[in-house]
């Protein structure tokens, strides 16, 4: 590694802002002036990491394109869902946003419909292709309500309007 005078990004910074310049669509001028604005950062320490807590990220120094295959897809939506919950419940409880007092009952949802679609795509049998099919789709229909929730919640909170003009 290179020892420059430049102070560089933590990880946890490129990872927010990586995440945050997929979810918003914008191009890289807007998450420079996002980034430079350090409000994002800061509420993401706030929201996610404590005080005394240090944050422990896994980055690979080598991207290396990929094609994320059927069935792992399943569990990538998992973790986005879960994740999802977790910052609309954190809104919830800590800034009074209303409309996810269910948060416990979504992860339910989500979790055993993954379970049997995971379960449908392991099994053989008669039909297999239907089965996968169906529950894959149910499965699916659920990510877009919580995509739908999610949506209503980031228009509700003081933060869109920051990141969002």
């Amino acid at each position: 590694m290179v020892k420059s005078d430049r102070k560089g990004m933590e990880l946890w910074e490129i990872l927010v802002l990586g995440v945050m310049r997929q979810e918003l669509n914008v191009n890289y001028d807007r998450i420079h002036y996002l980034a430079n604005s350090d409000i994002v950062i800061n509420f993401g320490h706030k929201m996610l990491k404590k005080e005394e807590e240090l944050l422990q990220v896994k980055a690979d120094s080598f991207p290396v394109g990929a094609n994320v295959h059927f069935p792992t897809d399943l569990n990538l939506m998992w973790d986005a869902a879960r994740k999802c919950i977790d910052i609309a419940t954190w809104f919830n409880n800590n800034e009074k946003i209303t409309g996810w007092r269910k948060s416990k009952a979504w992860k339910g949802k989500l979790k055993s419909t993954l379970r049997a679609s995971s379960k449908a795509c392991s099994s053989g049998g008669k039909n297999k292709q239907e089965r996968v099919y169906s529950i894959v789709s149910l499965y699916l229909e659920l990510g877009e309500k919580l995509k739908k929730k999610n949506d209503d919640l980031l228009h509700k909170t003081e933060c869109f309007s920051l990141i969002a003009t």
